[in-house]
């Protein structure tokens, strides 16, 4: 290129230029000229249309091809008439259009293990992951009786809502008489499923005229009184 006097003032206003703007920006001259590169050249979505029947879209997004050859659309929630609806774009053309968004995530039931207490002293409290979680630690009841294990109810029966949690003594077939021996000879003694003795009365364990009460064993049915003898009734 033959080089003017008028071509060389304006590559000088050039030069001049870019390192005012240079400094400007506070950078290298180097660094201004890649980053006008850079703008020059923006990066461009790869062709997907010729003409805008290719453009698939749902009724609520009207789509159009543009001057490059890329399907650009219009979302309009406005265009919804269901309650609570948005136009979506989805991946495939059947799963867009107007939907009713899903709700938000719940919020953590936790933080930290300190946000977690179910008030039963032989369970490990935790946060994992958002959710509190009740381990039981058999470890602690053993400490205060031997083969005693730690029970949460609702994880081991939930059908009973209020089953009792905490620590229980270890019940087999063989020692539940003893553990749930309340000393009375006329009761059934025996372990329920909601972790608790049964105690049932048996009136033929006692004599004749007497009735088993479950805490006081056999005791004397009062007296019928008949009229001939009412006098010993006064008694």
């Amino acid at each position: 290129m033959k080089i003017t006097p008028t071509t060389g003032l304006r590559i000088g206003y050039v030069i001049i230029a870019s390192f005012a703007l240079a400094a400007y920006c506070g950078c290298t001259k180097a660094e201004f000229n890649r980053s006008q590169l850079t703008r020059r050249r923006p990066r461009r979505s790869p062709a997907n249309c010729a003409t805008d029947a290719d453009c698939n879209s749902p009724a609520c997004a009207p789509a159009f091809c543009r001057f490059d050859q890329v399907c650009t659309r219009v979302v309009q929630d406005d265009l919804c008439t269901g309650v609570g609806e948005k136009c979506t774009i989805a991946d495939t053309l059947e799963a867009s259009g107007c939907l009713v968004p899903p709700p938000p995530p719940p919020a953590p039931e936790c933080v930290t293990d300190a946000d977690c207490n179910d008030n039963v002293g032989c369970t490990a409290d935790a946060c994992v992951s958002g959710k509190c979680a009740y381990t039981p630690d058999d470890g602690i009841c053993a400490a205060v009786e031997a083969g005693a294990t730690c029970v949460i109810g609702s994880t081991i029966l939930p059908a009973l809502a209020n089953a009792p949690t905490g620590c229980h003594s270890q019940i087999t077939a063989a020692n539940e008489a003893q553990v749930c021996d309340d000393k009375i000879d006329c009761t059934f003694d025996a372990y329920g499923s909601d972790f608790t003795c049964k105690h049932v009365p048996q009136n033929g364990k006692c004599q004749s005229g007497y009735t088993c009460d479950v805490t006081q064993g056999c005791v004397r049915n009062p007296p019928v009184c008949t009229m001939p003898e009412a006098l010993k009734c006064l008694d």
